[in-house]
């Protein structure tokens, strides 16, 4: 019996969700340049996931576990976050503060981007490990699971008037 091979065939039955992209301010909406954006995954899907093959003889099984979101924010910048992100509570989180683990701040806005709209693409990256009923097991290469939404970033301006 190959283990590592009914490793991979347990490996290629893993479902990985597509990351459900949250945002205050919510994607598909505005965002205003130099006013803190904070982003977060979903905390239901930031759990491990596993896959199992078995065959006379023997078992393998597969487990997936979230490393970190890598966001691609589409004005040329990408953050690298180790969890899944806070969700922004109004009833917690203070307005216009900045995310205390994901979040990004805008310096220019979208207007002369394609659309007029900024594409942000949140990739998980899953880390991979196997084991069998043999005893065998180790690491298998990284996994990806990603999605992409769009948010026009505007500049607001504004004119203080005395009386």
């Amino acid at each position: 019996m190959d283990v590592a091979a009914l490793a991979e065939r347990a490996r290629a039955r893993l479902e990985l969700p597509e990351p459900e992209i949250g945002s205050a301010p919510p994607m598909g909406g505005t965002a205003v340049v130099r006013f803190p954006l904070w982003l977060w995954i979903d905390a239901e899907q930031w759990q491990p996931r596993s896959a199992r093959v078995s065959v006379r003889g023997g078992s393998a099984s597969v487990t997936a576990v979230p490393r970190e979101v890598s966001w691609d924010m589409g004005d040329g910048s990408v953050i690298a976050c180790s969890g899944p992100g806070t969700v922004f509570d109004p009833a917690v989180h203070t307005p216009g503060s900045e995310s205390p683990d994901c979040g990004h701040v805008y310096r220019l806005s979208s207007k002369n981007r394609p659309g007029g709209r900024d594409t942000v693409e949140a990739t998980v990256v899953w880390g991979v490990s196997w084991e069998s009923s043999s005893g065998e097991g180790g690491q298998l290469e990284p996994m990806e699971t990603s999605t992409s939404r769009s948010i026009e970033v505007v500049e607001v301006h504004s004119v203080v008037v005395d009386g």
